[in-house]
């Protein structure tokens, strides 16, 4: 699979499940699309679930323990935490999530993990031992 799938497949799957909540707007869905780029983000710059993993989980929680809404979802956590005000700032029903600040947040997150990866060099693909053994089979015959 490349990258572009890798992007295009996890952004549809995160977002479309969470899209068809009422107090879902354009800016919830390209938000939802844009956490998914992170989390992929991630995995090109550690080759590893614990950074995508760890990103989603502590976002939901921090949300979660401020009796925020998650992707639209009523929360009753720790501390009683609400937003007010537009809700393209605010994200309304939907949460944090759904607001223009998210959006700017999460292109500056996502743009700087992948310059982090390319600075690594991860976005050229590792060859498997496999790969390998059928190159050097082939040259030998």
């Amino acid at each position: 699979m490349t990258l572009r799938a890798a992007i295009l497949s996890t952004g549809d799957e995160l977002t479309t499940g969470r899209i068809a909540d009422t107090n879902a707007s354009w800016i919830a869905a390209v938000s939802l699309t844009l956490s998914s780029v992170i989390l992929v983000a991630g995995f090109v710059l550690t080759r590893r679930l614990w950074l995508c993993m760890g990103l989603h989980w502590s976002w939901n929680l921090t949300q979660a323990l401020c009796s925020l809404p998650v992707s639209g979802s009523e929360t009753t956590g720790l501390l009683k935490g609400h937003t007010s005000g537009s809700v393209w700032l605010s994200g309304g029903g939907f949460g944090i999530e759904a607001s223009v600040v998210t959006l700017v947040f999460s292109v500056m997150t996502a743009g700087t993990l992948f310059y982090f990866a390319g600075q690594r060099r991860r976005f050229i693909a590792r060859h498997s031992a496999a790969h390998e053994i059928r190159t050097k089979k082939a040259a030998v015959a």
